[in-house]
């Protein structure tokens, strides 16, 4: 049973700044993580990534028109544990917020949508901004079962999300069920 639990996976990665994840405490702290996270065995190659400078910037358009500043990211699963945190973020302690959503199907996204309308209507456009994220696998095997490492998604789009705006912090509002 536990050699079928136990998988493993070999991940060639191009990032921007190759010197800094094939170091070993960071590849290695990242591979630990996620075992931990996930029972799974992954191990990273680190290439880096062709493209200019220009192409870069493109993943963040923060111009002008979008000149809007999060005061704190918080993981929006469009749960009621991350409602009540939004709410007390924004209307007890007035912060800005960046509400992170992640979904694979499209049964959850209205949910997360309105929610954010509603906080919206309520407190105002400049209350918060919502950041859906859709990820998906494609090809090959499409379904994975066990969402192991979905925490580990979840966390990073947040972190993401947080060096976006030049933040250090990330809020989770969840309780374990």
């Amino acid at each position: 049973m536990g050699a079928k639990w136990h998988r493993r996976f070999k991940i060639e990665m191009p990032v921007r700044d190759s010197a800094f994840w094939k170091g070993s405490d960071v590849s290695g702290s990242l591979e630990e993580m996620l075992m931990f996270l996930s029972s799974d065995r992954f191990v990273f190659h680190f290439t880096q990534k062709e493209g200019d400078e220009a192409e870069r910037t493109r993943f963040f358009d923060f111009d002008e028109e979008n000149a809007w500043q999060a005061t704190r990211v918080l993981m929006f699963s469009g749960g009621l544990d991350s409602l009540a945190g939004a709410l007390e973020e924004v209307a007890e302690h007035g912060q800005r917020l960046a509400l992170v959503s992640h979904f694979s199907a499209s049964k959850i996204a209205p949910v997360q949508r309105e929610l954010d309308k509603a906080l919206v209507s309520k407190f105002g456009p400049d209350s918060c901004r919502h950041i859906p994220v859709q990820v998906q696998m494609t090809g090959g095997l499409l379904k994975e079962g066990t969402h192991r490492a979905r925490s580990f998604l979840f966390a990073v789009l947040g972190a993401v999300t947080a060096q976006a705006f030049g933040l250090t912090r990330v809020s989770f509002h969840e309780t374990a069920s």
